[in-house]
């Protein structure tokens, strides 16, 4: 009789066990982002994530083996908020939104952990990939085929998420607005050539 109880107790420890170990790697990775986007991938220490996180520092190597490893994790889960966003842009047709994430959040981590990819190869493979799926996200939302146009696009805004960090007069806005309708004018143009 003693069996089954055991059993079910086992259980319940194990899905504790499951949410907290969820919530330990969701507070590193929250860390992560948060030291990066305040102190730049150098400034990132393992104890100054840790703190962030509100965790042991070594809890880092326990749950990732690394720091690159966490920043890994940390580009796979901003392509899944990416990708969340990009849905309800696409319901919501807010597509300032997403260019302006794009833009000011994205493009700093972005940066940020390229400057530490070279020595890190499985890093760089995901940070072309999230790349990669900006691109089209980019070009699914301004109805562009071209993936030359898309990135073409991309690169632009990653441009000005760059200048516009160095030069904080940069009109961002007005230039946002103005890629999206240089994009729009040549779908037209496209279009009007296809008939």
């Amino acid at each position: 009789d003693w069996l089954p109880l055991f059993l079910i107790l086992q259980g319940e420890i194990a899905r504790k066990d499951s949410y907290n170990i969820m919530k330990t790697r969701e507070k590193l990775i929250y860390g992560a982002r948060e030291c990066v986007l305040q102190n730049g991938s150098l400034g990132a220490s393992v104890k100054s994530i840790a703190k962030a996180a509100g965790v042991n520092h070594g809890l880092i190597h326990h749950y990732f083996g690394s720091k690159e490893q966490l920043y890994v994790e940390l580009i796979i889960q901003e392509a899944k908020r990416t990708r969340e966003l990009f849905n309800s842009v696409k319901e919501s047709g807010n597509i300032r939104s997403f260019l302006t994430d794009l833009i000011f959040t994205k493009s700093k981590l972005i940066r940020e952990l390229s400057a530490l990819s070279k020595d890190s190869p499985r890093l760089e493979e995901e940070i072309k990939n999230f790349l990669i799926e900006r691109c089209r996200d980019v070009g699914e939302l301004l109805n562009i085929n071209s993936y030359t146009k898309q990135l073409m696009i991309t690169s632009s805004l990653l441009g000005l998420a760059l200048h516009s960090s160095i030069d904080p007069e940069i009109p961002v806005d007005e230039v946002v607005d103005s890629i999206m309708e240089s994009a729009n004018n040549d779908q037209m143009e496209q279009t009007r050539f296809a008939v």
